[in-house]
């Protein structure tokens, strides 16, 4: 029995291996989730969001479970790259944002008031989160730093946790349980999310494809799974880093394109009629409003200057129309 997933010289084998460290973990996390509910539960009605948040936790555990431990976590921790980049992108992906999408706001009510919620406005700027996010990409992914730390179980459980903390990051500037602190632009948050989880990590992909061979020597040297050779392992890696965010990213950006195209139009004010029609209106509303139809003439008859002509055979049609206000100027 080991505490976490980590490299190992012995065949792959199809028997379930437990984690203590895995299931500890686990249950930390849903008790700490539950705990929270019951103490810091409004006294009102819950909002409709507030009802799916559990759930959206909920599902945010099982896929972090699913990533940790058996079979995911043992075949990325020291048998498969390609694997290995599957857990990257299931953590940061997948559990991170359902995770934050769980967290009610009254969650964090003292916490706010804390010195430490500083950090936690700093990190939901979107260039600091967007650069932290590649920069333990860009670092975990390393040869020296993956041979380095998948080989114990305290480096596995290490670089796992660092996974997980970089995936709430990249989605604090959008889904962050202050709702102050999520950026208001629709178009920056998209332009947001493209440039730092699909654009940047295209690159050290297309580097994992065409490299001239393995990379990783504790995949390398690892017992064979599934008759793949390390070279096609490293390149599936490379490929899922390229493009395996298809799935979870464009819909995402869908949907944020779509919300800032319905905000634009709603705040566009409505077209104004032409000018000359708005004044035309004005000079019709104040003759009918300061020359009542018969005043001051025996026949009820008003001339177009507003003085009457006691004579004249009374006006047919009414007030004054917008026409009749145009043909006087």
């Amino acid at each position: 029995m080991q505490f976490w997933c980590s490299a190992s010289t012995e065949p792959w084998s199809w028997t379930p291996t437990p984690y203590v460290g895995v299931w500890l973990v686990m249950a930390l996390l849903v008790g700490w989730y539950v705990r929270a509910w019951r103490r810091k539960r409004p006294d009102r009605p819950l909002t409709d969001v507030e009802r799916r948040q559990p759930w959206w936790f909920a599902l945010g555990a099982l896929m972090l479970w699913v990533a940790t431990d058996w079979p995911v976590g043992a075949l990325g921790a020291g048998y498969l790259a390609s694997v290995h980049m599957l857990q990257f992108m299931i953590y940061t992906l997948g559990a991170a944002p359902l995770l934050l999408m769980g967290l009610p706001e009254w969650f964090f009510e003292r916490a706010r008031q804390q010195r430490w919620w500083g950090a936690v406005r700093q990190l939901s700027r979107p260039i600091v989160a967007g650069l932290l996010f590649n920069v333990v990409l860009l670092s975990t992914h390393a040869p020296i730093v993956v041979d380095t730390l998948r080989v114990s179980q305290v480096g596995s459980f290490f670089m796992d946790v660092v996974w997980v903390l970089s995936g709430l990051i990249l989605w604090l500037p959008l889904l962050n349980p202050d709702a102050s602190l999520r950026h208001r632009s629709m178009a920056v948050r998209a332009v947001y999310l493209f440039l730092a989880s699909g654009a940047l990590p295209m690159l050290p992909g297309a580097f994992l494809v065409f490299a001239p061979g393995p990379l990783y020597r504790v995949f390398e040297l690892a017992p064979p799974v599934f008759d793949i050779s390390a070279a096609n392992d490293q390149q599936m890696a490379g490929l899922l880093m390229k493009v395996g965010n298809i799935p979870i990213l464009w819909p995402v950006l869908l949907v944020l394109f779509v919300r800032w195209s319905r905000a634009d139009a709603a705040a566009t004010p409505p077209p104004r009629p032409p000018a000359g029609l708005v004044e035309a209106s004005a000079i019709a509303a104040a003759s009918a409003g300061s020359n009542p139809a018969g005043a001051g003439s025996p026949n009820g008859a008003v001339t177009s200057n507003g003085a009457a002509t006691p004579g004249d055979p009374p006006a047919t049609g009414g007030p004054p129309t917008v026409g009749d206000a145009v043909g006087t100027r």
